[in-house]
């Protein structure tokens, strides 16, 4: 089961426009916006998922193939944008740990990794490494990082991306994450 972190948009007035999640690839083609726990957001959350669900539009970050390096990665992406103390964003925890939790020690996250995987993060990353994280975070959402955003940036992101097809295996999603997980890098593209 394919797993995804994602980033809700919301286009209206009573929550902040971003929220950090992750979860499996197919709720998130069935319409899963992600779920609000904190006593801040929650209650308002699911009134405008019931009554405004058009304000809302998920957007898949990236792709893993287990929801221990998804958890990873929204972590790493709620830390780069200190989500929980960044107003434009519901997120009031870091990754599943609970409010105010922090570090892998904590037993819902410990629960998900493996030795083996604890000790690849235990290791220093090179420094051609280091360069590569920080070169994708810039090109595709460093401008996010920070407390503030210029309006017009938001009022970008508000708006729905365009939808387009795979002509390969005939999935629907926004065009940025489409073209790189199909059409010519389709798994099942005939000529490939």
């Amino acid at each position: 089961m394919p797993y995804v972190v994602y980033l809700t948009l919301y286009r209206g007035n009573l929550l902040p426009p971003f929220y950090i999640g992750y979860t499996t690839e197919t709720k998130i083609l069935k319409g899963y916006n992600g779920t609000v726990q904190s006593q801040k957001y929650k209650a308002i959350w699911r009134q405008e998922r019931v009554n405004h669900p058009h304000l809302f539009n998920t957007v898949i970050l990236s792709h893993h193939a287990t929801d221990s390096e998804a958890i990873l990665r929204e972590e790493s992406l709620q830390r780069f944008f200190d989500a929980p103390n960044n107003p434009m964003y519901i997120n009031m925890a870091i990754a599943n740990k609970g409010f105010g939790g922090s570090g892998m020690n904590h037993p819902r996250f410990g629960a998900h990794l493996t030795e083996e995987t604890l000790k690849k993060l235990r290791v220093p990353k090179s420094e051609e490494a280091r360069k590569r994280n920080s070169l994708s975070h810039k090109g595709q959402v460093g401008w996010m990082k920070g407390k503030h955003h210029k309006e017009e940036s938001i009022q970008k992101l508000r708006f729905p991306k365009p939808q387009v097809t795979c002509p390969h295996c005939n999935k629907t999603g926004g065009s940025n994450i489409m073209g790189r997980w199909h059409f010519d890098n389709c798994k099942l593209r005939i000529d490939a």
